[in-house]
């Protein structure tokens, strides 16, 4: 009788011990991570379970359905931001780099004033046409006060870089002188030169910087 009753005891304890591990185990690590998994296709979203958007789908708050998916979209570019002249898929140097940027440089105009005399007081631009005719204008509200200079350039240097800005440098030939024009022109058309007078050329100083000015084409040649 006593060992039946010692053997029951013995059961007892080990159905005890075995729902206390049951309850463990539910309660454990992996029962809680299972617990925070949602079925397919919904996903966790601040705690609770919501339905997931499909690829190419993100959600968007919309006053009647609150977050509702919808279709991604890639904002166009800003076209005032796009650049003005074409990249060359490298740095180029000498004739290459003219013949890249040549139909940019041609019939075009550096100018202080975009829109051109009268929208500015004063207006100070370089013309170089195709045809190789070179001249330099000075427009003012002044009677006889302009200057209009006339003359033929010869291109003697040309770089082109891979952010699609560009350099020229060119002779100019004008009432029996001949003076010297570096010019930098940046991606967004800001130009930049030097000057060196009749007798300078480098590698010596400029006698005057130029600028900024901005590239505009086409130019009016033979005004």
């Amino acid at each position: 009788m006593k060992l039946r009753l010692a053997l029951l005891v013995m059961a007892l304890l080990l159905a005890l011990a075995g729902a206390e591990s049951a309850t463990a185990a539910s309660t454990g690590p992996e029962a809680t991570a299972a617990a925070k998994k949602c079925k397919r296709p919904k996903a966790r979203h601040k705690g609770r379970c919501v339905r997931r958007c499909p690829a190419g789908y993100v959600k968007r708050r919309n006053t009647r359905w609150g977050r509702k998916c919808v279709r991604r979209t890639t904002p166009n570019p800003d076209p005032g931001t796009q650049p003005l002249f074409e990249k060359p898929s490298g740095e180029l140097i000498g004739q290459p780099a003219f013949d890249h940027f040549s139909r940019y440089f041609l019939n075009s105009r550096f100018t202080d004033c975009y829109n051109g005399w009268p929208a500015c007081a004063v207006e100070e631009r370089y013309d170089q046409c195709s045809s190789g005719a070179w001249a330099y204008h000075r427009y003012t509200p002044t009677s006889g006060a302009d200057i209009n200079s006339y003359g033929t350039y010869q291109v003697t240097g040309a770089v082109a870089h891979p952010d699609g800005s560009w350099g020229v440098e060119y002779k100019v030939f004008a009432y029996s002188t001949e003076t010297f024009y570096s010019w930098d022109v940046a991606a967004d058309g800001t130009v930049v030169g030097r000057y060196w007078r009749q007798g300078n050329f480098p590698p010596n100083p400029p006698d005057q910087n130029l600028g900024p000015l901005q590239w505009k084409q086409p130019t009016d040649c033979g005004a």
